[in-house]
């Protein structure tokens, strides 16, 4: 066995693996997303900022800072998640707390649309926000252990379900658009049929540590391979 004293235990940091800082928020950035040269990020702040990561000049502190900036006065609330629509650079979906989604053009920087999802005799609090891809359908994961659907062009709610045992944390869509991948501090991770809405796999995973259990989940682009993070300081992949 190496001595732990005088050997890394992790790979040596390859500093040309870092390519930009990326300049502008003031708080904690909650999440990101990315569609081609376009990049979105909200944070603690309040703030929605739009950036090209991948501008030639490298060295320019122009080209680290943001290309627009959204929400900027906290009009809207905090936002805590972010997603492209249909896999598309000119629309996001951000979830504001336990409220209600904005629909922005980022052509204009304006609102285009609001889906309002708050009910005072519940915690409604968004963790995330996704658009399904190839339909009009936005998805959200929330504290009160649900999952809910929404139309992009009715602007209403369509559906909505108890996922969960404890709160949601992350959903994603796979390639295929099929199936819905959620996780919960409740250690489990579920499979659901789109069409049906029918829970087809559950797998318990991860311990609780402080109440927390799985905080997110992902499918593999290409292969059928799907991953989770627990607050256990673990990441699991299932084939």
């Amino acid at each position: 066995m190496p001595n732990h004293d005088t050997v890394d235990q992790y790979d040596p940091y390859n500093p040309n693996v870092f390519v930009k800082n990326l300049k502008g928020h003031k708080d904690a950035v909650w999440n990101l997303s990315l569609v081609d040269n376009t990049l979105v990020s909200v944070s603690a702040d309040g703030s929605i900022r739009v950036w090209n990561p991948f501008s030639v000049d490298e060295l320019d502190d122009a080209s680290s800072s943001s290309l627009s900036c959204l929400n900027e006065d906290n009009s809207e609330g905090i936002p805590t998640s972010v997603d492209f629509i249909n896999n598309e650079n000119s629309k996001i979906i951000t979830s504001f707390g336990p409220s209600h989604h904005i629909l922005y053009d980022l052509e204009t920087s304006k609102s285009v649309g609001r889906f309002d999802f708050f009910d005072s005799s519940t915690n409604t609090h968004c963790y995330k926000v996704i658009s399904q891809p190839g339909s009009s359908l936005i998805v959200s994961a929330h504290e009160d252990k649900k999952i809910r659907f929404f139309d992009l062009n009715s602007g209403k709610m369509v559906y909505h379900m108890v996922a969960h045992q404890d709160a949601c944390t992350d959903i994603a869509v796979d390639p295929t658009c099929n199936y819905l991948l959620s996780s919960s501090h409740d250690c489990s991770i579920r499979l659901w049929n789109l069409e049906n809405k029918n829970c087809i796999q559950e797998m318990t995973s991860h311990r609780k540590k402080y109440d927390e259990s799985i905080n997110c989940v992902a499918f593999h682009a290409t292969k059928p391979f799907i991953a989770s993070g627990g607050a256990d300081a673990i990441v699991k992949i299932y084939v």
